[in-house]
């Protein structure tokens, strides 16, 4: 699979991006809002591990600029119960946060999804203190579905840490509505 947008190229993984991504989930986990997400692996052997398993599926996405081919982030369309609704994720380098590359990578995926895999039903969720996450989904069209009490981590003391977290979800149809009102503004 390959998209491109304006600034970045989205592609199946490849084995070769085992070094970059170990580089993007050190990066991920040293950041404040690594507390909000279930913990990713830095060691070597596990990264090439995880790199062979994302490369040879169906669910992780490289994110890459369009100049440049190293990793600079993933997004994810992970399978769900029903056979047509997926989960998205999504996973950028902090240094380049605030730049509108999460948004970019996140819209392309929404339309690979309701077009390309014929989804129904997109699903999400973030920390409701990830801020950023949430005005991100919420800028995608996502609607807030619950919220629950959640621990993905432990803290200093081998205690659950535990936030409050939200749901959200976005079906093709309230995307095509999206689409719709997109393109009477143009």
């Amino acid at each position: 699979m390959q998209l491109q947008t304006t600034r970045l190229l989205i592609r199946s993984f490849l084995e070769t991006d085992a070094p970059a991504l170990r580089r993007l989930i050190i990066d991920k986990e040293a950041s404040p809002m690594a507390l909000y997400d279930r913990a990713f692996p830095s060691e070597e052997a596990a990264i090439l591990e995880m790199t062979k398993r994302f490369a040879e599926g169906d669910q992780f996405f490289a994110v890459c600029l369009l100049d440049n081919p190293e990793l600079i982030g993933f997004v994810t369309l992970n399978h769900q119960k029903a056979p047509t609704e997926r989960n998205l994720g999504y996973c950028l380098l902090s240094a380049l946060h605030k730049q509108g590359y999460a948004s970019e990578m996140c819209s392309a995926m929404l339309s690979y999804a309701f077009h390309q895999l014929g989804a129904e039903r997109l699903v999400a969720g973030t920390g409701n203190a990830n801020i950023a996450s949430v005005r991100l989904l919420q800028r995608l069209g996502f609607t807030k579905t619950g919220e629950s009490r959640v621990a993905f981590r432990k803290n200093v003391n081998g205690e659950p840490f535990e936030f409050i977290g939200s749901d959200y979800v976005l079906t093709k149809e309230e995307y095509q509505q999206i689409e719709t009102n997109s393109m009477k503004l143009l």
